[in-house]
């Protein structure tokens, strides 16, 4: 099944790829696209790869190493990715929301560093 493409308004996302190394995270192409109608000159990687042991390390290392992994996709700092509407990391394949900034939806609160999420969404995830 094709990964369905992100809205054009709300918050941007972020593919989450889990296996049994590590995770590949990469910008949604409609989110891509976002970031490029609005800051034309900056360019983030395509992909990036954060590995771990066993899958169940997933979220003790990485989770705070989300935000700066947006940065690194987007090319932006947190400050121009809460004005676009946040982040939303979901998994690519059952599209299951992993984990979201600001934490409310809302792009007037929030922590850049907040790795907040559900734990429903953090277990699915882990279990893969």
């Amino acid at each position: 099944m094709a990964a369905k493409s992100h809205k054009k308004d709300g918050p941007l996302l972020v593919r989450v790829g889990l296996n049994a190394g590590g995770s590949t995270y990469a910008l949604d192409p409609l989110s891509e696209d976002r970031v490029r109608e609005v800051f034309p000159e900056v360019r983030g990687l395509p992909k990036i790869f954060f590995g771990y042991n066993t899958p169940g390390e997933f979220d003790t290392l990485h989770r705070p190493l989300w935000p700066q992994a947006a940065q690194l996709l987007t090319g932006l700092t947190m400050e121009q990715i809460k004005h676009l509407g946040g982040l939303k990391f979901s998994d690519a394949m059952t599209e299951t929301t992993i984990w979201e900034w600001p934490i409310d939806g809302t792009t007037k609160t929030g922590s850049a560093t907040d790795s907040s999420c559900s734990d429903g969404a953090a277990s699915s995830a882990r279990s893969k």
